[in-house]
């Protein structure tokens, strides 16, 4: 530490002193976390800058940043934000529906399990893929209302044309009536599959705000 400044070598052994004292670390094992923040310390000294301002924290702060990192994030591949989006949005439909046909007449018609389905993973599929024209805020992006106007439209035809195929004879087939029980389950199912897709791919966030993947931070 010959090379540091008084004041710095004072950070450095107080720094290494904290992180002691604050976990089950060696003063070894300080040293060699404190020995990563050296060159970036010494280039500041160069300039002037000690370590407290350079890192504008004091030894006991700046030793529980290094001990508690905060996560590292970063963005996801489509196929993922887009399940995901549907999971949310397939949940959604089975639970309005769900309701609505727990207060609706029993002579009332039922919603078919392919018409649920698929509006739920139509509706997730487009609103992932025009995410940073349909919600500026969770992209970070200035909204473009030229854009909005065209993909909703684009998103309404495809959801009217589908749900119109859905209805034409012979279709019930393979788009069986489910009663509202069936789309609380279906709604739960969703939930819980969303739920140990996100745990398995680390990802945090929803349909209503960026989706991002946690990275996992060593200690």
């Amino acid at each position: 530490m010959e090379s540091l400044s008084n004041k710095n070598q004072d950070y450095v052994f107080n720094l290494e002193r904290e992180i002691v004292k604050q976990s089950d670390k060696t003063e070894a094992e300080a040293k060699v976390m404190v020995a990563e923040l050296l060159p970036d310390i010494l280039e500041a000294q160069k300039k002037g800058v000690i370590a407290a301002k350079l890192f504008s924290a004091t030894p006991k702060v700046k030793a529980e940043q290094l001990l508690h990192p905060e996560p590292v994030f970063s963005d996801v591949p489509f196929w993922q934000k887009a399940l995901d989006n549907c999971l949310v949005y397939l949940a959604l439909f089975a639970a309005v529906y769900g309701v609505g046909n727990a207060f609706s007449a029993k002579s009332s018609a039922k919603i078919g399990i392919l018409s649920i389905m698929s509006m739920g993973i139509i509706l997730g599929f487009f609103m992932t893929r025009y995410e940073k024209y349909l919600n500026p805020q969770a992209s970070g992006t200035k909204p473009k209302w030229s854009k909005i106007i065209t993909s909703s439209i684009i998103m309404l035809v495809v959801l009217l044309a589908w749900n119109y195929i859905l209805v034409l004879p012979g279709i019930n087939v393979i788009n069986p009536a489910v009663p509202g029980e069936v789309c609380f389950v279906i709604a739960i199912i969703a939930l819980a599959i969303r739920y140990l897709f996100k745990k398995k791919y680390q990802l945090v966030g929803s349909a209503f705000a960026r989706t991002l993947r946690k990275k996992v931070t060593k200690d």
